[in-house]
């Protein structure tokens, strides 16, 4: 195989931002961190997002994950195939995710909120992260790490960080604290029906991001047409020739390297076989 290198210019432009990379560094760790604590798994497990710590994925396959939000119809909340239309429900979300599906409605502040529960919340919060009134992906990290006993502050530290990179983010990298209008009592988060929240998510970035001609940052959760179930389906339409030959060639490399590293371990998702240099070897 000959390795094509791409001219500036060829480069393809940036799809997302919600990557799970973000909470892949802080579970696996590195030289100076050693990862979450085992209060801080413990209280993850309390909130219900224990899953999330089985998802040893840093990168996501962008090509394949730009092709599945474009024929994604927001409308039905369904993949567009050449076998027909294929419904993303709540259990997609809960298997790619394992989020809490409980009884309580996951709400977020509007942009400008008066409630004193609230603000009193957002406050407390940004003088935690000793913040004023812009809070980075990255503060939040920052203040992740040093809570190594857990906590009230860590539970929605680490729900304000999950929303931001995986689930309902913004297009730059600033977080997405809304989401503390739902995280007053933090005891409440296993109760609410986060799957719920992240299928509206991913209909709502959806809709903008087509509105936008596909040219702007995909701020939904990707990570939820990724499935078990879709990629099964999304293979039967590549086999029953729904793509173009060049689409059939890079989708069938991209599921090529999935299997590959599903047979090795996902913590090697980060070795020199990426799908970056795998989409540069030329057939």
């Amino acid at each position: 195989m000959q390795v094509i290198v791409r001219r500036e210019s060829e480069k393809v432009k940036t799809f997302s931002r919600m990557s799970p990379a973000t909470l892949y560094k802080l579970l696996v760790g590195n030289r100076n961190f050693k990862g979450l604590t085992e209060k801080q798994k413990d209280d993850v497990h309390a909130i219900g997002f224990g899953r999330l710590l089985d998802l040893l994925i840093e990168e996501l396959p962008w090509d394949l994950c730009r092709w599945l939000v474009k024929f994604f119809d927001h409308f039905h909340s369904s993949l567009l195939l050449d076998t027909g239309k294929m419904k993303i429900t709540l259990d997609d979300v809960y298997v790619s995710l394992g989020l809490p599906r409980g009884a309580k409605k996951v709400i977020e502040a509007k942009a400008r909120d008066p409630s004193v529960e609230y603000t009193k919340i957002v406050s407390d919060w940004f003088h935690n992260l000793g913040v004023n009134n812009t809070v980075k992906v990255g503060d939040i990290v920052k203040n992740i790490k040093v809570l190594v006993d857990g906590g009230e502050i860590f539970k929605r530290s680490f729900v304000v960080l999950v929303v931001s990179t995986l689930l309902n983010g913004n297009k730059n990298a600033k977080a997405n604290y809304k989401i503390l209008k739902s995280l007053g009592d933090v005891n409440d988060v296993k109760d609410m029906n986060w799957c719920q929240y992240t299928l509206e998510a991913l209909c709502d970035c959806s809709r903008e991001w087509h509105a936008e001609n596909g040219d702007g940052l995909f701020k939904g959760p990707p990570i939820v047409l990724l499935g078990g179930r879709i990629q099964a389906s999304i293979k039967k339409s590549f086999i029953g020739g729904m793509f173009s030959p060049k689409d059939k060639h890079t989708i069938f490399r991209i599921l090529v390297l999935e299997r590959m590293l599903e047979t090795i371990n996902p913590r090697c998702i980060h070795t020199k076989l990426t799908l970056e240099c795998l989409l540069k070897l030329k057939p």
